[in-house]
């Protein structure tokens, strides 16, 4: 009876370690998660302040836009679209679309697109003032970790153009996200 509980002792020993491997184990999947395509459609909320210059005076008011953002993307090139629409007082309301296209990784990336702007009120909602911009600027993309978020940091300047050059002036944006 001791044999038989030695062998069976040992037998289960040798059994249970050939069920752990050894070293360590090789991922499934050699392409890291960040080498795929990206759909993201995503809808924001933003509230601040709001500057407006009307015949040489300056107005700041508290407000909110809101909006929606699309980004189509792959591993070295991206295409994006932003539509929002903002209420800042008794200033006027603003309505803004833009379409950029992103160059190279998504780490570092160039930006270029195009945007019109619309100024409108109750004094002329059917025939609002409309600018048109160019827009430049870089933004990089990286993973936190394993956890499945990115953070992003990007930098643009707006220039304007077509007829809005005498009407407009240059301007910039920042943004972080994550």
């Amino acid at each position: 009876m001791r044999t038989l509980l030695i062998a069976f002792v040992v037998g289960a020993a040798a059994t249970a370690d050939a069920q752990f491997p050894a070293g360590p184990v090789a991922p499934t999947s050699p392409k890291a998660a960040s080498s795929r395509g990206e759909l993201r459609v995503s809808g924001f909320m933003i509230t601040g302040d709001h500057s407006f210059d009307f015949a040489n005076t300056v107005s700041t008011a508290t407000g909110s836009s809101k909006g929606v953002d699309v980004l189509l993307r792959a591993k070295a090139i991206g295409i994006g679209f932003r539509s929002m629409t903002g209420t800042y007082g008794t200033q006027p309301n603003i309505t803004s679309a833009d379409a950029r296209l992103y160059l190279f990784p998504q780490v570092f990336s160039i930006m270029v697109g195009a945007g019109r702007r619309a100024l409108w009120s109750n004094l002329n909602p059917t025939s609002p003032t409309q600018f048109d911009i160019g827009i430049a600027g870089v933004s990089s993309t990286m993973a936190i970790g394993g956890s499945g978020l990115r953070t992003n940091v990007s930098g643009a300047v707006y220039l304007p153009g077509g007829q809005s050059k005498d009407k407009v002036k240059s301007g910039m944006e920042g943004e972080a996200s994550i």
